[in-house]
């Protein structure tokens, strides 16, 4: 697809992480640095500056949270941070209908019982909205907590620092608004309905914001799930890590109707990310894939071809970590991205 591809990952050249633009033809048209420590002197509350969540702006600016840190950023082309919000802002950045954006938000640590659904603006940082995952939806009915696997006295805990790997009892990792030029594809569903996905419980639910009532949920046939999107043919696809076999999936579900298929078996095109992971659908019918887990980037024609790919390459045999990728088409920006303090 004629645009560019942002790609978020680890820089072997700088030993430390970045955002490259790459246009179509596999040129880099400019690079944001990352710098965790500029944004935070104290360093990551949870012990790692690990970048995971990415949404660049028109202005040339990006948003960045970190998983296990404790900053929500916005910077600018050379990596200044514009502004900064301090808290557990954690995995996936989405884009609402209303230019305003979501992403998760927890108390101490992404992986406590306590996760929150945060609205924030983009110019400013500040939180428009905050939905309690406990508090507002699961305690919500009992319905809603039996389809969070809660009974009725489970006592929720909070924890001072990353809790043991049995105490993760959801792992949120995506937010999702449906929007109204795609909300007549979706009999189910209103404009303003908001998917989530909670990977340790391999649920994807639709939830009305206004009651908190889920509409819809499927706990499968992925496993350990990443970044489920509302299609233009009115399905889900959903990121299956899959992390019980050796091979991740593009699934994709009608939620009328219950029916699922891959959108491309092994045959066609393999790829394996354990954890992490995006899909973002071109129009007409590419599909960019972000394989975290074995450092590359990959478009797919719709039949099944590579359109392109981008390896981080830190030695011969070894790729390094990428984190995100976002697709842009060539009018995007309303200034392009340059740093003249760096040159470019």
């Amino acid at each position: 697809m004629p645009g560019y591809r942002a790609i978020m990952g680890y820089d072997p050249d700088r030993g430390a992480w970045a955002i490259w633009l790459i246009d179509e033809n596999g040129r880099e048209r400019h690079k944001w640095p990352i710098d965790y420590r500029v944004y935070d002197p104290d360093g990551p509350i949870n012990g790692a500056e690990d970048p995971h969540g990415l949404f660049v702006l028109p202005d040339g600016s990006a948003l960045i949270n970190f998983d296990l840190g404790d900053s929500l950023v916005r910077i600018d082309p050379c990596g200044n941070p514009i502004w900064r919000r301090e808290g557990i802002f954690h995995h996936l950045i989405d884009r609402g209908p209303d230019g305003t954006f979501w992403t998760w938000e927890a108390e101490t640590t992404p992986y406590a019982h306590h996760n929150f659904l945060v609205n924030f603006d983009p110019e400013t940082g500040q939180t428009l909205r905050k939905i309690s995952l406990v508090d507002d939806i699961i305690k919500k009915s009992t319905r809603n907590a039996s389809i969070f696997n809660i009974y009725p006295s489970f006592e929720f805990r909070e924890f001072d620092r990353t809790p043991p790997k049995s105490e993760d009892l959801f792992h949120p990792n995506d937010i999702e608004v449906l929007t109204a030029d795609k909300a007549d594809l979706f009999p189910l569903f209103d404009p303003g309905d908001i998917m989530i996905s909670l990977r340790n419980i391999h649920l994807v639910a639709v939830i009305d914001p206004s009651d908190y009532r889920i509409k819809w949920s499927s706990s499968g046939p992925w496993r350990f799930q990443h970044d489920p999107d509302f299609t233009s043919r009115g399905t889900i696809t959903v990121y299956d890590n899959n992390r019980v076999g050796n091979r991740s999936r593009i699934i994709e579900i009608d939620p009328n109707t219950m029916r699922w298929s891959e959108l491309f078996d092994e045959h066609q095109f393999s790829f394996y990310s354990g954890t992490m992971g995006t899909h973002q659908h071109l129009f007409p019918d590419n599909l960019l894939v972000t394989i975290p887990d074995q450092g590359r980037v990959v478009e797919l024609t719709a039949k099944h071809e590579r359109a392109f790919e981008f390896n981080s390459e830190s030695s011969d045999t070894v790729n390094a970590h990428v984190a995100n990728g976002q697709w842009l088409p060539h009018d995007y920006f309303t200034t392009f991205p340059k740093c003249e303090s760096a040159g470019q």
